[in-house]
């Protein structure tokens, strides 16, 4: 008996080891067969012990594949130079994080270009949010440098990525000593290429976040009513505005289609995987609001006073070596109600100079000297309230202020230490006495009309769109109540041709220069300025001007606003 159980014993061994070899030489439905035998085995196993399981949901276990979506964010103000100049210098970037949408992680794809005089050297600090993230080192001559710095949920908080360049460093074209005491022979620009890549895994099927994945520039292409050509007209330059890159109507293919009309069902809507529609003013808003590149001024500005920093002027402390610059530039059309700022409240603190050392403080208003003064070195602040003259200012305003540190250097090869200063954030403009002649008058009545008609008269070309386009920005206020098409709206601009523009005016001098003073109807015409004028484009009150030499003047491409109150 014990001999048949060692011989059952070596059969059962010797079937496991050839069965073992079978499924490892032969694979493929063998060993499927085996597993499914093996799972049959442990589910009826599992029945008898327990009954059946429910099964598990696979949201629950995270197992659902949903592909990752990358959404890239260009560079804010792709058409200006943004970067280093001269050391030492420092400044600030802001990439927008589109709104609505969760992401994961992240990338800055950061671009520069260096060139440093003969000798010269320095180095750059990039930080992130406020916290220091790569180095780089600077060498003489030209050179190219590409900086990835991965981000991760805890960087993507807020509602920008704050991305700051700081450079130190020296030149000195060969020489023993600094060049001078700025050391300006050096200059990293932040290529436009440069983005934030942002990475989420939130399905890409309503239309809002498809058109935030989108990939630009948007291509808008307007309806088929001549209110359509109006909307899309206008939103052209709105986008614009906002820094968001598109073409009006333009062969271009690449990038985004999206067609403009004045009437639709939903303010945004998705026509297939690279088109979409906005319907009127809310669409291209809701637009805007989802691939605004940065928070500009028109959308922020909406009471008075208006900071320094919502007119896109740095506010972060700076270090310098002999003077310091700040620029505030404004539109009278982004500007809160169309009214014209009457002055400048200045604030800045700044480092305390040596013994009997001063500061210089010098500001100017479109190249005209508004301020000059010297201030005692031992001062930390300044607060000046500065007058800007309403004769002074025209559609587009720079103020420049410029702070000079009169220390000599410590011997004839060393300069003094960097001082340091700030414009603050409580600098401020705030509105004056409004003038009654020229822009400001029609800048204020088209901001608070209760409605401005946009209408086409004729077919425009691309070039005839493009200009009426950027006609367009430089007067029309940001946030105007729009109405395309209605030609009797409470302000009408009726944009016409070289062709057009004799049968426009035909139609309204139906009425009398007597009938239309009762009845406020005033007309104007705006055209593009002579040569030497301090705005691209003119205004020209049609009760006092010759017509004739008006459409004389006009040339083929030109094109020109008819504006008229009812």
């Amino acid at each position: 008996m014990r001999d048949l159980l060692r011989l059952a014993l070596v059969a059962i061994l010797a079937f496991a080891v050839v069965g073992t070899a079978m499924v490892y030489s032969r694979g493929g439905d063998l060993g499927e067969s085996v597993v499914a035998l093996a799972d049959q085995a442990r589910t009826a196993v599992t029945n008898v012990a327990g009954g059946n399981n429910p099964p598990v949901d696979a949201t629950v276990t995270g197992s659902t594949d949903v592909a990752a979506t990358e959404l890239k964010v260009l560079r804010p103000l792709q058409r200006s130079w943004i970067g280093l100049a001269g050391f030492p210098d420092e400044t600030q970037i802001r990439f927008a994080v589109p709104p609505g949408v969760s992401f994961t992680s992240g990338e800055l794809n950061l671009a520069f270009q260096s060139e440093l005089a003969e000798h010269g050297d320095g180095r750059m600090t990039i930080a992130v949010n406020g916290r220091d993230r790569e180095q780089v080192v600077l060498n003489s001559g030209k050179a190219s440098h590409a900086v990835k710095i991965t981000l991760d949920a805890s960087d993507l908080l807020g509602e920008e990525v704050n991305v700051t360049l700081i450079g130190r460093g020296n030149t000195n074209s060969g020489q023993i000593c600094p060049t001078d005491a700025a050391n300006s022979g050096s200059a990293v620009t932040l290529l436009p290429e440069s983005a934030l890549s942002l990475v989420t895994y939130d399905k890409i099927d309503d239309p809002e976040t498809a058109l935030i994945a989108a990939a630009g520039p948007m291509n808008l292409v307007p309806g088929l009513s001549a209110a359509d050509a109006a909307a899309a007209l206008w939103a052209d330059q709105q986008l614009a505005r906002a820094g968001i890159a598109s073409t009006l109507d333009g062969a271009d293919q690449t990038g985004t289609r999206v067609l403009v009309a004045n009437v639709g069902a939903a303010p945004v809507s998705r026509l297939s995987d690279t088109s979409f529609q906005l319907t009127g003013q809310p669409g291209v808003e809701r637009l805007i609001a989802l691939r605004a590149a940065e928070q500009q001024a028109p959308a922020l500005a909406t009471h008075w006073p208006v900071d320094a920093a919502t007119l896109g002027s740095e506010t972060i402390v700076k270090n310098f070596r002999g003077s310091k610059r700040w620029t505030i530039d404004y539109k009278l059309a982004d500007l809160p109600g169309g009214l014209m700022p009457g002055r400048l409240n200045l604030a800045i603190k700044m480092s305390e100079l040596a013994e009997d050392r001063d500061w210089v403080l010098r500001i100017t208003l479109n190249n005209n000297l508004l301020d000059s003064r010297r201030i005692d070195g031992k001062a930390k602040s300044i607060d000046l309230p500065i007058d800007l003259p309403a004769d002074q200012q025209g559609l587009a305003n720079r103020i420049q202020i410029e702070l000079v540190d009169t220390s000599p250097n410590e011997s004839i090869c060393r300069a003094g230490p960097d001082a340091q200063a700030q414009l603050l954030p409580t600098t401020t403009l705030t509105p004056g006495v409004q003038p009654s002649e020229g822009w400001g008058p029609m800048v204020r009545e088209l901001a608070n009309a209760a409605a401005v008609g946009l209408v086409v008269e004729g077919k425009l070309n691309a070039a005839e769109s493009s200009r009426a386009s950027a006609m367009l920005a430089q007067f029309l206020p940001a946030a105007a109540r729009m109405a395309f098409g209605d030609d009797k709206a409470a302000v009408s601009l009726t944009v016409v041709t070289e062709s057009t523009l004799t049968d426009a005016l035909r139609k309204v001098s139906l009425l009398t220069p007597d009938s239309a003073a009762k009845a406020g109807a005033g007309k104007l015409l705006i055209l593009s300025a002579q040569a030497g004028s301090f705005d691209p484009i003119a205004i020209h009150d049609l009760d006092r001007t010759d017509l004739s030499n008006l459409i004389a003047g006009m040339k083929r491409s030109d094109v020109a606003f008819l504006v008229q109150r009812h």
